[in-house]
C-alpha cells in the first residue's frame, strides 16, 4: 500500500498564516524522509472561517517541492470549474517540470456555492447538469494542451482559439501552417509540456455512486474519503465493469483507487481519543451542515442507522476514521485493503483544533510503527512502469 498525507491548511486562530505554511513545510519534511508516497493540497476559497485556506494549490506545491528530494505533491483537488483550462494546463505543465515529474493531479467540480459561483456562475454545484458539463469540457481542454503540440476546441463553453484571432507580424516570424494561415491564429500550443508523459497522473475526487461512474468514462483515477469500507467495496466494482465495458479492464481496480480516512495514532486508545476527538468533530460539524445527508454518507450498503444514531466517534471508527495505537490503526487499515483492494491511502491528521506537536507525533509514530506493518501484511504495490491514468 501507499501512503499519502493530507493538508487542508485548517488555521487554528493563535497561529498567523506563515506559521501554518511553516507547520505544513515541517510535515512535509517529516513525510519525504520517512518515505511516504505523496504529500496532498487542497483547493479552497473565501476560508473565513479558518477551515480550508488554499487558495493556490500550485504554488504551494512548488514551494514544498523545492523543500523535498523525493515525495510526489498531489494536489486534491483542482476546483476545475474555477480556471480557465488553459491556465490550469499551464499550471499543471510547468509545476511537473519544476518537480521533475513528481505531480499528481485530481479535479473536482467543487459543492460550496460560494467558492464557485463567484469565479464561474455556469458552474453552480447546485445545477449538477451544468456543474458536470463545465467540467467535462474543461478537463477536455486540459487534455488537449497538454497531449497535443497544436491544438483547438470548438465548445458550448469555450472557443479555442479565438474566432477572428490574428498573429501581430513581427520581423523574422514566418507564418507556419500548424497554428497561423494567412494571419489568423487557428490552433494554441501551450508551452512546456509536462514533464511526465503524456501528463501527471489525473484523478478525481467522487462522493458519490455516479461519480464514480464518471470517473471510469473519463478515465480518471478516483478519490474518495468517507465512504465505509464495504461501500468502497460496492463503488469500485461498479468503477471496474464500466472500463469493462469501455473494452479497457483493469486486473486490480482498487490500485486507482485513492481514499482518505482521518487518522490519529497515540500511545493509548485513550489518549488518540482525548486528543483528537473534539478536533475532528468540530471539523466534521463544519463540513456536513446536513447532519442526516452526512451521517449517509458513511453507511454500508443498505445499512439502515438505528433511531438516535449520531455522526459520533464510536459510530466513525473503522469508517472514516482510524484512531488508536499503532497496532489498532495498522490492522484497521489491512483489513480496508484486504477487503477492497485499495492501493493508496490518504491520511488526514490536522484540524484546526490539533496542535502541531501532536500531528508531528503521530505522522512519526504512523511512519516508524504503522507503515512496516502494514508493508508486511499488504506488501508494498509495485511501481508502474510510467505514470499513467486509470488505464493508461
Amino acid at each position: 500500500m501507499k501512503f499519502g498525507y493530507v493538508n487542508l491548511l485548517e488555521q487554528p486562530d493563535h497561529i498567523d498564516y506563515a506559521g501554518l505554511l511553516d507547520n505544513l513545510r515541517e510535515q512535509a519534511a517529516l513525510c519525504d524522509e520517512a518515505g511516504w508516497e505523496h504529500v496532498w493540497l487542497g483547493e479552497h476559497h473565501f476560508g473565513a472561517t479558518g477551515h480550508d485556506n488554499s487558495p493556490n494549490p500550485f504554488m504551494i506545491a512548488a514551494d514544498l517541492g523545492a523543500r523535498t528530494r523525493r515525495i510526489r505533491l498531489g494536489i486534491a483537488v483542482v476546483v476545475l470549474p474555477l480556471w480557465h483550462p488553459l491556465r490550469a494546463a499551464e499550471n499543471i505543465a510547468l509545476l511537473d517540470q519544476m518537480l521533475r515529474g513528481r505531480v499528481e493531479i485530481g479535479f473536482g467540480r467543487a459543492s460550496q456555492p460560494h467558492e464557485v459561483v463567484t469565479f464561474n456562475p455556469a458552474a453552480d454545484p447546485r445545477n449538477e447538469t451544468g456543474s458536470r458539463e463545465v467540467f467535462s469540457e474543461s478537463l477536455a481542454v486540459v487534455r488537449k494542451a497538454l497531449t497535443e503540440r497544436f491544438f483547438s476546441h470548438r465548445g458550448k463553453h469555450y472557443q479555442l482559439p479565438p474566432e477572428g484571432l490574428t498573429w501581430a507580424r513581427r520581423e523574422g516570424v514566418e507564418e507556419d501552417p500548424e497554428w497561423i494561415r494567412d494571419g489568423g491564429i487557428h490552433r494554441l500550443c501551450v508551452v512546456p509540456k509536462p514533464h511526465q508523459h503524456p501528463h501527471p497522473p489525473f484523478w478525481m475526487a467522487a462522493s458519490s455512486a455516479p461519480s464514480v461512474e464518471v470517473c471510469a468514462e473519463l478515465d480518471l483515477k478516483v478519490l474518495a474519503w468517507r465512504q465505509s469500507p464495504r461501500m468502497l467495496r460496492q463503488w469500485i466494482a461498479s468503477y471496474a465493469k464500466v472500463l469493462d465495458r469501455k473494452g479497457r479492464p483493469l486486473a486490480r481496480p482498487g490500485r486507482n483507487w485513492g481514499v482518505l480516512r482521518n487518522i490519529y495514532v497515540a500511545p493509548t486508545m485513550e489518549e488518540a481519543r482525548r486528543d483528537y476527538e473534539p478536533a475532528l468533530m468540530g471539523s466534521l460539524r463544519y463540513r456536513a451542515a446536513d447532519p442526516w445527508r452526512a451521517l449517509r454518507a458513511h453507511l454500508d450498503p443498505g445499512e439502515d442507522p438505528a433511531p438516535g444514531t449520531r455522526l459520533g466517534w464510536d459510530f466513525l471508527q473503522g469508517r472514516s476514521l482510524i484512531a488508536g495505537t499503532p497496532d489498532h490503526v495498522a490492522e484497521t487499515i489491512v483489513e480496508l485493503g484486504g477487503l477492497t483492494g485499495v492501493e493508496t491511502l490518504l491520511v488526514g491528521i490536522g484540524t484546526r483544533g490539533l496542535a502541531q506537536e501532536k500531528v508531528m507525533r503521530c505522522l512519526e509514530l504512523f511512519s516508524e510503527r504503522v507503515i512496516p506493518q502494514v508493508e508486511r501484511e499488504l506488501g508494498t504495490p509495485a511501481k508502474e512502469a510510467a505514470p499513467a491514468e486509470a488505464t493508461g
